[in-house]
């Protein structure tokens, strides 16, 4: 049973139905058993599938908020499919995940955001992102050069010497 796996969220895995708790059960022993094994494709399928099925039964996601074993199977999934290069399931499951994770693992998260939708060309939706960052991390050299990299794909050569001066700063 996934309970066991799982610090904290026995009320919460109680709150779900018999049907979504032995769903889940079963996608967690398989997730479990393919990341052991490094089969990453596999496991990041099992829970895009689960994300999806989930979502649409019930509000189950949102039960499994502290469930930090399922949260750490599902970075794994998101951080292979980056890797990967499969930026579009890493978008999902990453804004999936900040739906999910305590405010400590959301710089790291937002960060892997932030490059998937460098790699989308999504520039827009880059830009407003690591504005937001860069104003709450303005230390962050990392996140000055990725945006000033968003703004070298726009052809906005100020913006991109102002965060390279940003960066040499930090």
């Amino acid at each position: 049973m996934i309970i066991n796996t799982l610090t904290g969220s026995q009320s919460r895995y109680d709150a779900l139905s018999p049907g979504e708790q032995s769903y889940l059960d079963s996608v967690s022993a398989k997730s479990r058993t393919l990341l052991e094994n490094f089969c990453y494709p596999e496991a990041l399928k099992l829970w895009l599938g689960a994300k999806d099925h989930l979502s649409q039964q019930s509000d189950v996601m949102g039960n499994l908020a502290s469930c930090s074993f399922y949260n750490g199977q599902l970075v794994q999934a998101a951080a292979y499919a980056f890797q990967s290069g499969n930026h579009e399931n890493a978008r999902r499951l990453i804004c999936h995940l900040l739906t999910l994770a305590p405010a400590d693992n959301h710089l790291a998260l937002v960060y892997y955001l932030a490059c998937s939708l460098t790699q989308l060309k999504e520039w827009q939706e880059a830009e407003q992102l690591l504005r937001q960052l860069t104003k709450s991390h303005p230390g962050n050299s990392e996140l000055w050069l990725l945006l000033a990299g968003v703004f070298m794909e726009q052809k906005r050569d100020r913006k991109v010497l102002y965060c390279y001066r940003q960066a040499g700063q930090t």
